[in-house]
């Protein structure tokens, strides 16, 4: 069964518009907007630069928030069928459950927030802490941030069936995209097979997966979607639950003026530390050299504000082989290989 044409060309055109959504354009921008981008960088007590999650007014309408009709009415539907996770959860003293998230397969049943959360409590050292722990011990848990029209996540789920997988991505054409391509390989008890794949034994892969389904399993059981900015869910998430985090092809709002934008960020290197378990990875694919500097400038600036011989951080030097994270090229990266742009992964290990 195919994937919806209109859903898939319009969320290539989101994508696309996200990435290079940085260059302004006069017409489109008036003196209102241009006076709002030039508000006061927010910053911390100790003067870090903090994740801006609103980004400014011109951006938001190029990216585009609304996705198609048949877009929107397959998210309806997988939120129904119990694979999408709930994004309004307000700023209460709360944390996920990921054990939940996970134990029960998606079979008719939404997921609700009565569901998922458990309170947080105050520790010895008055910092707020939820005292679940996840129970999924034989399992490891990997989290994307930003997963465009879903080509990784989705692969990824699967290519590694024993991992549970949850993928984040605020706008809702990819978040359609990817929906759509779960209920339509689910319909036919098989997974999305429409993906460039980085190494071609990954094919065969999938297809051996696919018999290894059993009668009281479908496709994409450990695979969760959360519809909203990632960032903003990692404060939800509990400390040392996740083990490995990826940050594929984001946008890299290249213009040095705009540098407060960009996700990584000295607090989301601190968010994404503290949810991932000791040896927990966090790995990031980039075709924007000014980016990727960026990423690494903020890295060395977080280890070097540790305490001396105590390391938060270490990077991983090589990368692993990205068919093990980042096993296909979307069709964003293939249209930078054309283009001339090469795709830079990264790797780092937290110490704990």
């Amino acid at each position: 069964m195919a994937l919806d044409e209109e859903g898939n060309d319009r969320g290539d055109l989101i994508q696309d518009q996200t990435i290079v959504g940085s260059k302004r354009d006069s017409t489109e921008i008036n003196n209102e907007d241009e006076k709002k981008d030039k508000e006061e960088i927010p910053k911390s007590q100790d003067d870090q630069i903090l994740y801006v999650a609103k980004k400014p007014r011109w951006w938001r309408q190029l990216a585009g928030r609304r996705g198609t009709k048949g877009q929107r009415k397959a998210i309806a539907r997988m939120v129904q069928k119990g694979f999408v996770i709930p994004t309004k959860m307000g700023k209460y003293q709360y944390e996920i459950n990921v054990s939940k998230l996970f134990e029960c397969p998606p079979r008719g049943q939404p997921i609700t927030l009565d569901d998922i959360l458990v309170p947080m409590v105050s520790d010895t050292n008055g910092q707020m802490r939820s005292n679940e722990i996840c129970s999924l011990h034989q399992k490891k848990i990997a989290l994307e941030l930003g997963f465009g029209q879903g080509d990784n996540i989705v692969s990824n789920a699967s290519k590694f069936p024993d991992k549970c997988f949850i993928g984040a991505e605020i706008h809702q054409p990819g978040v359609g995209v990817a929906l759509m391509r779960m209920e339509n390989a689910i319909n036919d008890n098989t997974f999305w097979m429409e993906q460039t794949w980085v190494d071609e034994n990954d094919a065969t892969t999938i297809l051996t997966n696919k018999k290894k389904l059993q009668s009281s399993s479908l496709p994409y059981d450990n695979l969760r979607i959360f519809p909203g900015d990632g960032v903003k869910l990692l404060g939800f998430l509990p400390e040392n639950s996740i083990d490995e985090i990826y940050l594929t092809h984001p946008d890299p709002w290249p213009k040095e003026q705009d540098h407060h934008w960009r996700v990584i960020q000295e607090e989301t290197v601190h968010l994404i530390g503290r949810v991932l378990k000791k040896s927990g990875r966090f790995y990031l694919a980039t075709d924007a050299p000014v980016f990727d500097e960026w990423t690494v400038k903020i890295f060395e600036t977080v280890m070097g504000k540790a305490e001396p011989g105590t390391p938060k951080w270490k990077i991983i030097d090589p990368c692993p082989n990205r068919a093990q994270w980042l096993p296909v090229i979307s069709k964003y990266e293939g249209k930078g290989i054309e283009e001339g742009r090469a795709t830079s992964t990264r790797c780092w290990e937290y110490l704990g």
